[in-house]
């Protein structure tokens, strides 16, 4: 069994490790509160507080009952027990626990401890530090002084800063100073939320994090793009360009700040590209050959919109029937490719070929001929020259 020993009349810290509640023995329940109730103090920390020290707590023993977020499995720990040490002489002030640096959420409250022995049992008296020198702390709506405990609800940003706990008697005083940091809620945005930038320039974003309607510097800021990571340099960077704009950059941007509590913030912008005429990335190449084979023709083209590829034979659509199929589908990057399948290629399917790519931004087309031997045919009137196929020959090696 465990014994802590106090001056008689002193305030006594009990450390318990993580929050739950305190059984005072036989059977009364204390709860984590921000006031206690003048003699039991359970802090939402977990630490218990007992003010006023008796002869009669002697007598008395306490359990911590503490209870896990997740698994609610409950433990409870061996009982423990005070010593009161009694002291008729005087013995000056000395801080013997206290809370060096709290750090709450904007609107929790927050609990400052400074606890002190000495003989007489000393008073304590609160102060905040500014650039003008110590103000003494007043209780108010928000705040009570509560002898080693200052307790404040409902925190702001304007709670933020170091305090200074005085513990004085007949003997003299001691001090301790204790920093106060309020975690305000940050606002994150992205400028520009949407963001159209043609192929090949430049995107920039800006990531905007505020706090109170204030500007907030020296953030953990991480971009991500379609969720996923983009690398960084390790250094705060609020501006995120982008060079050389390519289909593969258009999506969603995330800019995401971590802060060191932990807390994150995120803010989304959309990278679109602006229209762009077609550019062809692939054409067909002039061919001659003789009747029979199959042959086939293909097209690739990139553009935004994405464009649509159409197809001409001497400047008028190509032929309806069975031996011509024209296929077209868009790859996962966005670009167009299109292809003209011949089975048993005929004499008269010889002629200049062209694939045109065109979008709201423009269009652009390539020809080459396809040249097949045998007796010339005209398009233009469905008829046979008189032409041999010698003298397609000559032609083909004029």
């Amino acid at each position: 069994m465990h014994r802590h020993s106090a001056l008689r009349g002193a305030h006594v810290r009990q450390g318990i490790g993580t929050s739950g509640l305190v059984v005072h023995e036989p059977a009364i329940y204390i709860y984590p509160s921000l006031q206690g109730d003048g003699k039991f103090h359970l802090l939402p920390t977990g630490e218990l507080l007992i003010h006023n020290l008796q002869e009669s707590d002697e007598s008395q023993s306490f359990r911590c009952r503490s209870m896990h977020r997740l698994t609610r499995q409950v433990v409870v720990s061996s009982p423990t027990r005070l010593r009161i040490n009694s002291h008729r002489g005087i013995i000056s002030p000395s801080v013997v626990e206290h809370t060096a640096h709290v750090q709450v959420s904007q609107d929790e409250g927050a609990v400052l401890l400074c606890v002190a022995q000495g003989c007489p049992s000393p008073e304590y008296s609160w102060f905040t530090h500014n650039g003008a020198g110590p103000l003494p702390v007043l209780s108010g709506p928000r705040v009570r002084l509560l002898g080693p405990i200052l307790a404040i609800e409902a925190v702001t940003g304007e709670d933020s800063g170091v305090y200074k706990c005085t513990a004085g008697n007949v003997g003299g005083e001691a001090s301790a100073e204790l920093r106060l940091t309020v975690a305000t809620p940050i606002q994150v945005e992205i400028s520009p939320n949407v963001l159209s930038v043609h192929m090949g320039g430049t995107a920039e974003f800006r990531c905007l994090v505020t706090s109170n309607g204030s500007p907030v510097g020296m953030q953990n800021i991480l971009w991500y793009k379609d969720g996923r990571q983009l690398p960084s340099s390790g250094r705060v960077e609020d501006t995120l360009v982008v060079p050389r704009v390519s289909r593969e950059n258009r999506g969603m941007y995330q800019c995401v700040v971590r802060r060191p509590e932990g807390d994150t913030f995120q803010a989304t912008a959309e990278l679109q590209l602006g229209d762009a005429p077609p550019v062809l990335l692939y054409s067909f190449i002039e061919q001659t050959l003789q009747p029979g084979p199959a042959v086939s023709l293909k097209c690739s083209a990139a553009g935004n919109p994405t464009p649509q590829i159409s197809w001409t034979l001497d400047g008028f659509p190509l032929p309806s029937n069975g031996r011509f199929m024209i296929g077209q589908y868009i790859t996962v990057h966005g670009d167009v490719i299109s292809h003209v399948n011949i089975s048993h290629v005929m004499v008269e399917d010889g002629g200049e070929y062209a694939c045109i790519a065109e979008n709201r931004a423009g269009r652009v087309q390539h020809a080459a001929r396809l040249n097949i031997y045998g007796t010339l045919y005209s398009h233009t009137h469905g008829m046979h020259s008189k032409h041999t196929d010698a003298h397609m020959r000559k032609m083909l090696m004029a």
